[in-house]
């Protein structure tokens, strides 16, 4: 082989591996172009400017609690006096306290919470595989979840409806003592971690803030749709 044809491979390989990348990114492009449009189809208008032509995740919908210049001090979790337990039901309403607290909360079939607007204080909180809990406020104004353990199983979803033009963030804050952790599940809604965010090919619609993310922040960041009203709701929590 002469000296030409020596040197031809490897230029043709190099190209052809540079082809496959522009081809890979045309690609990547064309699908989140699709799901954005079929998304503003079913009417999700998740960021404050509805001029925005960015559906998904904007880095700031994501944030390290060591990036933040005033993080919230978190309070003395506040557990249940008497030991309150409750059973899951199909309706639980919880509208009549305006700060409640709760040791453990369970759902393990479809469900509807109701919430005022107001503090809620639960231990546990945990939606079991499959099922969808639909969270009402029926105050104008955000329900804030204390959670000390939040497990959502595979495939579960809270405050998440099929509907997506019934989508809405604003109304729901958790903010969680410990580490939380997703598994192809979703939520509707803004998480506060003062732990470590894990998100399995699960989806947040708001915006989420967290002491770590086990993925690396670039990874959670795909699979955030960013809400920045929801965001800034986090980054004003105070107590």
């Amino acid at each position: 082989m002469n000296k030409k044809k020596a040197m031809a491979l490897p230029i043709t390989l190099f190209t052809l591996a540079m082809l496959m990348v522009v081809a890979f990114s045309i690609s990547r492009v064309t699908v989140l172009q699709e799901e954005r449009l079929t998304a503003l189809e079913n009417g999700i208008t998740p960021f404050g400017s509805s001029d925005s032509n960015n559906l998904f995740t904007d880095s700031d919908g994501v944030q390290l609690l060591s990036d933040l210049e005033n993080p919230l001090e978190l309070p003395e979790f506040q557990e249940s006096q008497d030991n309150a337990s409750f059973e899951k039901d199909k309706v639980l309403d919880l509208t009549s306290y305006s700060e409640y607290a709760i040791n453990t909360l369970e759902f393990d079939k479809d469900s509807t919470l109701k919430l005022g607007a107001g503090e809620y204080w639960i231990k546990e909180l945990s939606v079991k595989k499959n099922f969808n809990i639909n969270v009402v406020v029926e105050e104008e104004g955000t329900a804030k979840l204390f959670v000390e353990k939040l497990t959502m199983a595979k495939d579960s979803r809270l405050n998440y409806p099929d509907n997506a033009s019934e989508l809405d963030a604003g109304k729901l804050i958790i903010i969680v003592y410990g580490d939380v952790s997703f598994d192809s599940a979703k939520i509707c809604g803004g998480i506060y971690s003062k732990g470590d965010l894990t998100l399995e090919d699960s989806t947040v619609y708001g915006a989420v803030v967290a002491k770590t993310f086990s993925q690396g922040v670039d990874y959670v960041r795909q699979q955030v749709i960013y809400d920045e009203d929801v965001l800034q709701t986090l980054l004003d929590l105070d107590y």
